[in-house]
C-alpha cells in the first residue's frame, strides 16, 4: 500500500504525524539455550535444538554448595539406593540422559525464578506406592536444587499453572497408572525435612509444602502414628514459621495445617467429654 511516496503495510495503521511507534527487527540469539530461554519467556513453542541446549547446560550443573549435596544426600540416599555423592549424581546423570524423561519449565511461585523439572517416567516401587525419579534445577541460579522420588501427582503440582508461572512442557505428559496413591512412611519423612529447609532458607521447601496439600486430600486413610509425626511438624511450623512468607503456596499451606490442627484439638474436646 503506498501514501504519498511511503510504503505502509495493510495490516498495520500508518504513522501519523509525530508518531512514536517504531519497528524494531529481532534476531535470535545464536546459542540455541540462550534462543530458547527467549522462546520460553515469550510462550513461544521451543524446538528440539533448544531442549537439548538446555539438557546439556543443566548436565553441568551441581548443588549450590558441597553441603546442600552433602545433605540432600543424607535425606534420600536409601529411597535412591545410593551410598556416596558420587552415586547420587550418576542417578541425576542418567535421568537427563534417559530419552524417555518427562520435562517442564515454570517460574516458581516460592522464589519467583525459572526451575526445569525432569522425572523418569518408569516407576520406582516404594512401600507398595508408586515413585518417580525427580530433579529440580533452577536455571536462573544455574545449580541442581534436588533430586529424590516423589509421587506423580506432586511433581504435576509444581507446574499447575493456576499457582505457577509460565508453565510450559517440553515433553508429552506421562502419568504412571497401576497402584493407587497414598501417603507411605517416604512422604511423611520427606515432610519432616521441611524443618530444615525452613532453617536453611532452601527452596525445596515449596516441594514439601504441596506434599503435606496433598496428605490433607487423603488424611482420613493415612495411619494414626504417621498423623502424629505430620501434626507434631504442623505445630512446630505454626509456631516458628508461619509469618515467614507472603505468597500463594505458603499461605494455602500455612491455612490448611492450621485448620488441621483446630479439627484436631476439637476432635481431642469431643472425646475426652
Amino acid at each position: 500500500m503506498f501514501l504519498c511516496g511511503i510504503v505502509y503495510l495493510s495490516w498495520l495503521p500508518p504513522y501519523h504525524y509525530n508518531c512514536r511507534t517504531r519497528l524494531v527487527p529481532y534476531i535470535e540469539p545464536s546459542d540455541p539455550f540462550d534462543a530458547g530461554l527467549d522462546r520460553y519467556h515469550n510462550l513461544v513453542k521451543l524446538q528440539d535444538r533448544h531442549i537439548e541446549a538446555i539438557v546439556s547446560r543443566v548436565m553441568n550443573y551441581e548443588y549450590a554448595s558441597r553441603d546442600k549435596l552433602f545433605e540432600h544426600l543424607a535425606k534420600h540416599k536409601s529411597d535412591l539406593g545410593v551410598s556416596t555423592q558420587v552415586e547420587y549424581m550418576a542417578k541425576v546423570s542418567a535421568l537427563l540422559r534417559n530419552p524417555l524423561k518427562q520435562m517442564g519449565l515454570a517460574i516458581s511461585a516460592r522464589d519467583r525464578t525459572l526451575n526445569l523439572y525432569v522425572w523418569d517416567p518408569r516407576v520406582r516401587e516404594l512401600r507398595g506406592s508408586q515413585y518417580h525419579d525427580f530433579a529440580v534445577f533452577s536455571l536462573d541460579k544455574k545449580c541442581l536444587k534436588t533430586f529424590h522420588p516423589k509421587q506423580i501427582e506432586k511433581i504435576m503440582q509444581n507446574l499447575d499453572p493456576n499457582v505457577h508461572g509460565k508453565v510450559m512442557m517440553l515433553s508429552d505428559q506421562y502419568v504412571s497408572k497401576g497402584v493407587s496413591r497414598m501417603t507411605t512412611d517416604i512422604d511423611v519423612r520427606q515432610y519432616e525435612y521441611i524443618i530444615d529447609y525452613f532453617e536453611g532458607d532452601d527452596s525445596t521447601d515449596e516441594l514439601e509444602m504441596f506434599n503435606r496439600l496433598g496428605m490433607e486430600e487423603e488424611w482420613d486413610t493415612i495411619p494414626e502414628a504417621f498423623k502424629q509425626r505430620i501434626l507434631a511438624v504442623d505445630k512446630i511450623v505454626l509456631q516458628r514459621y508461619a509469618d515467614w512468607f507472603d505468597y500463594n503456596v505458603f499461605n494455602s499451606y500455612i491455612k490448611c495445617i492450621k485448620q488441621r490442627q483446630e479439627l484436631e484439638a476439637a476432635k481431642l474436646i469431643t472425646h475426652n467429654g
